[in-house]
């Protein structure tokens, strides 16, 4: 009976899959290759037998850095890949890590801090710094932007080499103030990247918001922790987030003698009460497809807004009044600085006892 139990147990063992010294062989890293910190590059390797679970790990100049993949179910003979953010490896009690740049690296199949014998070992290579000098190029912000907190503008860049999880942070006179975001794919050498930022909305490293006051001096920085390039500068402004859900201008028609079917009385108080809060010198005018429909005045740092404005209309935003159709509300900061543009409707009501001597006339 413990005859036949023996012979069945060293059955199994003789059965199961079993790497050895000399069983893998690398063709990535194939050896002498400089690979930059936190960009992604492909481990491949063949296994010549099928293998039981094991690790992938990362060596310096033979002592073990750490563990950059561990197989849950094995792996069948063949080629296998291995998609890796360079450098980035988890210890022995499971925290991430970073490996720091040099030389000497090597990555081993099947060895784990103080493990067996190594299955295989690939040649040496290096871990990198990002080469930031000319790697990103940035579109927009292009430098000199007025950027209303709670607006949405598009953040446009791309590298000139690959890169892996790279990261978005904003910052004021040079100092980090927090992250804008963490890319969810790894970004391809020469790909375009639009990212929709709503102004004004930053993370500390733990996800907390951070306070981002209006002013001069920002910029944005993309890249890897360990290499990042800024933007040229931009300005932030106030919160206008109140502002975006002003949808629409009121008006009655002008009671003139004789008749002025294109003339109306334009309601500006709450568009009046909105501007006061951004606390900024702003022009706002009314556009129709380009076309200046009216000019309804300056306000902040002591210029002031009518609360009602006289305007005549144009034959063209007459009809398009009249269809319900969409205008342009735009606000200039200077004669011709356009910082801020959203849609508004022409809606039809009725103002009680307003006084025609409080109304300007353009």
């Amino acid at each position: 009976m413990k005859l036949g139990f023996f012979f069945l147990l060293l059955t199994l063992v003789l059965a199961a899959p079993v790497l050895v010294a000399g069983n893998v062989t690398f063709a990535s890293p194939a050896g002498g290759e400089v690979w930059a910190r936190g960009s992604q590059h492909t481990i491949t390797y063949t296994l010549a037998d099928e293998a039981p679970q094991y690790e992938v790990v990362l060596k310096q100049n033979g002592a073990f850095v750490g563990y950059i993949f561990t197989t849950n179910y094995g792996n069948p003979a063949g080629v296998v890949n291995h998609q890796w953010e360079v450098g980035k490896v988890q210890t022995e009690e499971g925290d991430s890590i970073w490996a720091p740049i040099g030389g000497g690296y090597t990555i081993c199949v099947g060895c784990g801090g103080s493990g067996p014998p190594p299955y295989g070992v690939s040649n040496t290579f290096t871990i990198g710094p990002v080469k930031t000098k000319g790697n990103v190029t940035y579109t927009s912000p292009a430098g000199g932007e007025y950027w209303f907190k709670g607006t949405t503008h598009a953040l446009i860049y791309s590298f000139s080499q690959a890169l892996g999880y790279h990261i978005v942070t904003l910052k004021r006179d040079g100092a980090r103030l927090g992250i804008i975001r963490h890319a969810s794919f790894p970004a391809n050498a020469g790909e375009v990247i639009n990212y929709p930022w709503q102004v004004g909305e930053v993370t500390d490293d733990d996800g907390n918001p951070v306070s981002v006051p209006s002013g001069r001096g920002y910029c944005i920085a993309a890249g890897l922790m360990s290499g990042m390039v800024d933007s040229k500068r931009f300005t932030i402004g106030p919160d206008v987030s109140a502002l975006v859900k002003f949808e629409r201008i009121y008006y009655v028609p002008l009671s003139i003698p004789g008749g002025c079917p294109q003339c109306f009385i334009l309601d500006l108080n709450v568009l009046r009460e909105e501007l006061v809060k951004l606390n900024e010198p702003v022009e706002v005018g009314l556009y129709r497809q380009g076309k200046t429909v009216a000019d309804l005045g300056k306000i902040g740092r002591g210029r002031k807004m009518a609360d009602k404005l006289q305007v005549k209309l144009e034959p063209e935003a007459l009809a398009a009044m009249n269809r319900g159709e969409k205008f342009e509300l735009r606000l200039f900061i200077g004669s011709d600085r356009l910082v801020h543009t959203q849609s508004v409707r022409l809606v039809a009501t009725v103002l009680k006892d307003h006084k025609l001597e409080t109304i300007r006339k353009r």
